[in-house]
């Protein structure tokens, strides 16, 4: 054996015991990066969020959903939602059976009334009873309305709470660059929904209510036009804000996810071209890979199951506010003024633009976290 080979053995194996080393501390920090993310506290944060109802443990359907147990954390999502709608339904404070009542006695009242030939006393049945009904559309949509802001501020709070754990496992898988970029956006995102859903949305939706409201009190209808236009804007403004956020993020992914693969490229190759080692440590350092991404999937598929149910109380009130005005209209219709039905309908009309906010907000959170795990899954 030569001189230079001599030197050449010497030389790969402190390469060898340093590469093997490295290979080790990356295998402890893979270990522990599970403990790090600090679930349990993160768990109680998620706790404290809402005083009337507990959310379940995020840390055990976490840990199911790593295990694939799905079986089991399907079930303790579904009995959390079972005792929740149980308990949403026996504390409920929508009045609906005096909005049911007024009404009634509206139709009942005006079809008395409209026997005497006085017509002013058709017209004062009308004005009390429309007041009345008025009163109670209007206090039962603002709890309605109410409801809305608890959500989107709950909303916003558990997502600032999950976002800095959820980057954390998205740089772990090696996208640092990605993971820098989409904590950055997402709490702009979060900050600026929250500011729109509570400033803008919300207050304009109040405004078309009470507008509605106002323009079926004369049988003469003075500014129907600009109840269509209102509603027309709130609901294609909502759409656009949903496409314009979402698409910026579409583009974002498709090209700083990019960077990160093809940095991470370059340096598996150069650490193939280690002699002796370089196989053994691309093992090592692709396992570890695989093994964050694991985490970093299924805690966004955690984030996920909260953002639903966090979403799916307010939702079914929302729906079941809007049915019940539906079939109240329904029903009231032939025996009482058109104008009251207007004015139910209006109410329904507003819930539906409740949902369809939270539809949007819940969905463009979720598509968010989605598309980031789809495009920081390569090794």
């Amino acid at each position: 054996m030569t001189v230079q080979n001599k030197r050449w053995h010497y030389l790969v194996f402190p390469l060898f015991t340093a590469l093997l080393c490295f290979s080790c501390l990356v295998c402890v920090q893979a270990k522990t990066q599970e403990e790090e993310l600090d679930l349990n506290a993160l768990s109680r944060e998620i706790q404290d969020l809402e005083e009337d109802y507990p959310y379940p443990d995020f840390e055990k359907i976490f840990d199911d959903i790593k295990s694939f147990r799905f079986l089991d954390a399907l079930e303790e999502v579904g009995e959390w939602f079972l005792d929740t709608v149980t308990y949403e339904i026996t504390s409920s404070k929508i009045l609906m059976g005096e909005l049911v009542g007024v009404v009634i006695f509206a139709a009942v009242f005006s079809n008395i009334s409209s026997s005497f030939q006085q017509v002013t006393i058709g017209d004062s049945g009308f004005l009390i009873s429309y007041f009345l009904t008025f009163t109670i559309i209007f206090s039962n949509f603002t709890i309605m309305a109410n409801l809305f802001q608890n959500t989107v501020v709950t909303l916003s709070r558990l997502l600032k709470i999950l976002l800095p754990v959820y980057t954390l496992t998205v740089t772990a898988t090696g996208n640092l660059t990605t993971g820098m970029i989409f904590y950055e956006y997402f709490m702009i995102l979060v900050l600026v929904i929250n500011s729109l859903c509570l400033n803008v949305i919300l207050p304009l939706i109040e405004y078309y209510l009470l507008l509605e409201l106002l323009n079926h009190f004369s049988v003469k209808q003075n500014i129907s036009k600009l109840c269509e236009s209102l509603y027309f804007l709130l609901s294609r403004g909502m759409k656009c804000i949903f496409f314009l956020f979402f698409g910026f993020h579409l583009l974002e992914t498709m090209v700083v996810p990019s960077f990160d693969t093809t940095k991470n490229a370059v340096l598996s190759k150069m650490m193939g071209m280690i002699p002796g080692a370089g196989s053994v440590a691309q093992t090592v350092i692709g396992t570890v890979t695989g093994s964050s991404i694991l985490i970093k999937n299924t805690l966004g598929v955690t984030a996920i199951i909260f953002i639903l149910l966090m979403l799916c109380i307010p939702m079914i009130k929302l729906l079941l506010y809007t049915l019940f005005y539906l079939l109240l209209a329904v029903l009231l219709e032939p025996v009482s003024d058109e104008r009251f039905v207007k004015c139910i309908l209006a109410a329904q009309k507003g819930g539906i633009l409740l949902m369809y906010a939270l539809t949007l907000t819940g969905s463009l959170f979720i598509l968010t976290i989605a598309v980031t795990s789809f495009a920081t899954n390569r090794i």
